[in-house]
């Protein structure tokens, strides 16, 4: 007890005397015995921040305001350490908390300084700007998301038939190469209020079957509300898939959030949208539908802010509004089928879950999982194979981020999807593995 005692005042000590280099390299080895334990924490946490980590400051003094939150010193230096962050609605959060606590007025007149820059700075960048672009390639092993059956039986009355399948409807595997792309704008109005907008640009290249190869543009423009503890937004969306060069659809719609935050820890989301999405080839016209979906979500920091989960539960249903009449040539010539227009399946209603987490080591790298599950009901009998369909879409995805800085990353990642229907013609199972170059502009 005594070594140990001796080991934080000397700490103390080479703090008070502007070495904090050597009090973190005397602390350092006795973190994971002693992590947890306010006043080491405290002190390895302004070690750190006084040596210029600001990030792995803000590790430490978690730790020891997870213990004790009315900490008044180590809450001062964690605003100080998302200060030099630039996190500075994290830090006036912080300073805010600190005088809460009822400092000595030397702790208030620092803090006031601080909040001064933090308003200063925030009246000088109303006007946000970021931006990316990812850079790489994989191996897909069904670039088309099709079955690996190349026949099927149908109904075309009186009797059950056996079909094959164009090469193009059959699983096919190919390396890519992918960029993509992306900017977005905010604009502060008001303490509370701002608007953003915002574009994605996706492209996909086969390097054997072009004729999958896929470009997507999609924006957004909208209108935010934030409180401390609130965030609201509401925007328009709109986008355009092609595919081989040749326009392939078209989406509009708006789509809403509400995030509120109970505790740095703990945050629950709301969500819903309304799509509608239309094709533009006369022959894909009858699978136009309008979307609408709900659904709640909740994350979770665990201690020390290194590690994540998440989780989301949501509904929806897609609403067959195409007038297109499908036919058939049957036996005895053409009949028609699905009078009414519209998708051989019929609308769909569906409901599904996503879970995940990330978790950092060290400085650079951070490893994410996250898996959902998704059901799909149908509601017309399909005339070809008559039965009304069902879905299970199950995916996972693995990954890990590794910051060669604040402006590069390196991802590579494994995807893998995996739907069973109860028509055989629309089960599929994918895999997908990739590397990505990341670059942030901020």
């Amino acid at each position: 007890m005594a070594a140990y005692e001796k080991l934080l005042q000397d700490a103390d000590r080479l703090i008070k005397n502007n070495k904090p280099a050597e009090a973190y390299a005397l602390l350092e080895p006795y973190e994971f015995e002693h992590a947890g334990e306010p006043r080491f924490d405290y002190l390895i946490g302004i070690a750190a921040l006084d040596n210029g980590m600001p990030a792995r400051a803000t590790f430490a003094l978690e730790r020891a305001l997870a213990v004790n939150p009315d900490f008044t010193a180590a809450r001062l230096e964690m605003g100080r350490a998302y200060f030099q962050l630039e996190d500075f609605q994290r830090a006036k959060t912080e300073f805010d908390a600190t005088l809460n606590l009822k400092p000595s007025p030397e702790v208030r007149t620092e803090i006031q300084t601080y909040l001064d820059q933090i308003s200063s700075h925030t009246a000088s960048k109303r006007t946000l700007i970021s931006g990316f672009i990812e850079l790489g390639g994989g191996q897909d092993s069904n670039v088309n998301s099709s079955t690996s059956n190349p026949q099927f039986q149908v109904f075309d009355t009186p009797n059950w038939v056996t079909r094959s399948l164009d090469q193009v409807n059959v699983k096919t595997s190919d390396n890519y190469y992918a960029v993509t792309a992306g900017i977005h704008i905010d604009q502060e109005l008001s303490t509370h209020w701002g608007v953003y907008a915002g574009a994605e640009y996706r492209q996909r290249t086969l390097t054997d079957h072009t004729q999958f190869d896929t470009t997507s543009t999609d924006a957004r423009a909208g209108v935010r509300y934030e409180t401390q503890a609130n965030r609201l937004r509401l925007n328009a969306v709109i986008g355009s898939q092609d595919s081989d060069g040749t326009r392939n659809s078209d989406s509009t719609g708006i789509y809403g959030d509400w995030l509120h935050v109970f505790s740095p820890e703990n945050q629950l989301s709301v969500f819903a949208q309304s799509m509608q999405y239309r094709y533009v080839d006369p022959l894909l016209k009858q699978n136009d539908i309008d979307q609408q979906l709900i659904g709640i979500g909740w994350s979770h920091k665990l201690e020390g802010n290194k590690s994540s989960l998440f989780g989301s539960l949501y509904s929806g249903n897609e609403k067959d509004v195409s007038p297109v009449i499908t036919a058939n040539m049957a036996g005895f010539g053409l009949i028609t089928i699905n009078p009414g227009g519209g998708r051989n399946d019929g609308e769909k209603v569906f409901s599904g879950m996503r879970v995940g987490g990330q978790m950092a080591f060290g400085e650079k790298a951070t490893l994410y999982a996250n898996a959902g599950f998704q059901t799909g009901d149908y509601g017309k009998v399909n005339y070809l194979f008559l039965l009304r369909r069902n879905d299970q879409l199950y995916d996972l995805k693995l990954g890990m981020d590794w910051h060669l800085d604040d402006a590069w990353t390196v991802r590579p990642q494994l995807a893998y999807t995996n739907n069973e229907s109860n028509i055989g013609i629309y089960s599929y199972d994918r895999t997908d593995v990739s590397l990505m170059l990341r670059r942030d502009f901020r």
